[in-house]
């Protein structure tokens, strides 16, 4: 069947399931549809409402017809579905006037060297398409290169693309390859620094220097830059803009903590700071009024605030007020510690210990689990 009487016998379909295209003035049922919007339906699985519109950007040529079909081809050889096919076009259309032969298959060979596989190249270009519009040897090549002096295996690279997917197709060169210098020269270890790219390479994606003036933030609270916590206290200080970390410091304020409370607890556990304010009024209301405990005491234990109250640290509590009762630890005891347990710990250290003399122990701690 010819693309024109195909055309038409599309449109009518759709116009006849779809009264609603009526609107769409610049097509008569008498006028069959282009080649493009053709193609764009039936190799591309565009809906006829988005083919028209892509085909506003976009105008192939019957005669390249051949070449059209080898890169749909391509694309089914190394991953991509129908559903994915379309989604690439709808985002992408433009790839369809691409050179499968000059750019988009030295491009897919390039992926499966450095380690990815067919089942994750899709989710990889609709992801960020940028990948099949950069240059291979003027983007992708250097970044990827750039990446391995840092992380050295191509396993590792792989770990921080898979994290961050636009991560090749970024200007590193202009804001990685400096801070990383930076790290290095302050005492991070190369360790340190390659855990952080493959883990959250954001933190290193900051311009230059916002980038030196959080790390110098950190320096100054004491923590030693050979330290593993060092990097983990710079990614959560870069995550945060000045305006949400005052805010962040006038909410605690307003809890009674000073300024000294809130820097003595982010550098204990840095990562309790990035808790929504909401989660740290419920565990304050529920340690200071349930417990009795100082809101000074969370200084000390930052960790506490990053619990979940219902599946931890009241199901926990609940033993602790069992064993009070039975007086097998002091009234006025409350052993913060049990809080921030692993589970095994915790029933090992304490519900197994005591369920001798408490057999329902168990029972009462996984019933209250489930309640909550």
């Amino acid at each position: 069947m010819s693309y024109y009487f195909f055309c038409k016998r599309v449109f009518h379909s759709h116009f006849l399931q779809n009264p609603s295209l009526k609107s769409f003035t610049t097509v008569s049922t008498t006028t069959p549809l282009s080649f493009t919007v053709g193609y764009l339906i039936n190799s591309c699985g565009l809906s006829l409402e988005t083919a028209l519109s892509t085909s506003q950007r976009l105008h192939l040529k019957e005669r390249n017809l051949q070449k059209l079909d080898s890169l749909i081809t391509l694309l089914e050889s190394h991953g991509f579905t129908k559903t994915h096919i379309s989604k690439l076009i709808t985002k992408f259309p433009i790839i369809l006037q691409s050179s499968v032969e000059n750019t988009i298959m030295p491009k897919i060979k390039f992926l499966l060297e450095i380690g990815y596989s067919k089942s994750n190249i899709p989710e990889l270009v609709l992801s960020n398409t940028n990948i099949l519009k950069k240059s291979l040897n003027n983007q992708l090549k250097p970044s990827f290169n750039l990446l391995k002096s840092f992380l050295h295996t191509n396993d590792n690279v792989m770990k921080a693309c898979k994290r961050s997917k636009w991560l090749l197709t970024y200007d590193l060169k202009q804001t990685m390859a400096p801070n990383v210098t930076f790290l290095v020269n302050e005492g991070v270890p190369i360790s340190s620094i390659s855990y952080l790219i493959m883990t959250q390479p954001r933190t290193v994606m900051q311009g230059p220097t916002r980038f030196i003036q959080n790390v110098q933030a950190v320096k100054k609270l004491g923590i030693p830059p050979n330290s593993r916590s060092f990097v983990h206290t710079v990614q959560v200080m870069t995550s945060m803009s000045k305006a949400t970390w005052d805010r962040k410091l006038i909410f605690f304020k307003s809890l009674g903590w000073s300024e000294e409370h809130v820097m003595r607890a982010f550098k204990r556990e840095p990562h309790f700071i990035s808790c929504s304010e909401g989660k740290i009024e419920k565990m304050m209301d529920f340690f200071v009024n349930t417990l009795q405990l100082e809101s000074s005491v969370f200084c000390m234990h930052p960790k506490l605030l990053m619990c979940g109250l219902d599946k931890r640290i009241i199901p926990r509590y609940e033993v602790l007020k069992v064993l009070k009762s039975k007086k097998l630890i002091q009234e006025d005891k409350i052993v913060i510690s049990w809080f921030t347990y692993s589970e095994k710990r915790f029933l090992d250290k304490i519900v197994i210990k005591y369920v001798e003399k408490v057999p329902d122990l168990m029972e009462v701690y996984h019933g209250s689990i489930a309640a909550k």
